[in-house]
C-alpha cells in the first residue's frame, strides 16, 4: 500500500511518453471541451438530461440498459436534441463492433478526437464521415466532437 522501496519508486527517465501524452490530452479534453463542461452535475436520470444513451446499431436505450450491452454509444447534446457536443462509442467486448450513428446525429459534421484502439502516437484529429459506420476496436472507444 505505502512502499518507500522499488516497488513504488517511478522512473521518469524511462517513462512511457505515449501514456503521458495520452493522459494528458485526456486531462485537456475533460478541462476544455465544451461538451464534457457541459456534463458538470448532470444526471442521466433526468428527463433535460444531456445524455441520449443508443446501441450500436442506433436503436435508443436507458442508460441502466448500456451496463449489459458489450458495446453502446453515448451522445452529450446542449439544452435541446440538435445540438450534439460530443459523441462516445464504447465497445467492451473481446471483437471489433460496427456502430450505426442515429439519423438525427449523421448529418452533424464530426471530428475524431480520441481512438483507444489505435496508438495515441498515431493518431490526428480528423473528419469522421457520419454517412458510414464507425468501426471501434475491441475494448476500446472512439470520441467525436
Amino acid at each position: 500500500y505505502c512502499q518507500d522501496n522499488e516497488t513504488s519508486w517511478f522512473n521518469w527517465d524511462k517513462r512511457d511518453t505515449n501514456l503521458l501524452a495520452f493522459v494528458s490530452a485526456l486531462i485537456r479534453l475533460r478541462k476544455e471541451h465544451e461538451g464534457f463542461q457541459y456534463l458538470r452535475g448532470a444526471s442521466a436520470e433526468t428527463e433535460a438530461s444531456p445524455l441520449l444513451w443508443y446501441r450500436s446499431d442506433g436503436g435508443g436505450i436507458h442508460a441502466e440498459e448500456s451496463q449489459a450491452l458489450g458495446a453502446f454509444q453515448l451522445f452529450v447534446v446542449g439544452k435541446h436534441r440538435d445540438d450534439p457536443r460530443a459523441a462516445l462509442f464504447f465497445n467492451s467486448s473481446n471483437q471489433p463492433v460496427s456502430f450505426a450513428l442515429p439519423d438525427e446525429f449523421r448529418k452533424v459534421s464530426w471530428q475524431i478526437i480520441i481512438d483507444t484502439g489505435r496508438s495515441f502516437a498515431a493518431q490526428e484529429a480528423g473528419p469522421f464521415h457520419p454517412f458510414r459506420d464507425i468501426e471501434v476496436n475491441a475494448h476500446s472507444m472512439i470520441v467525436l466532437s
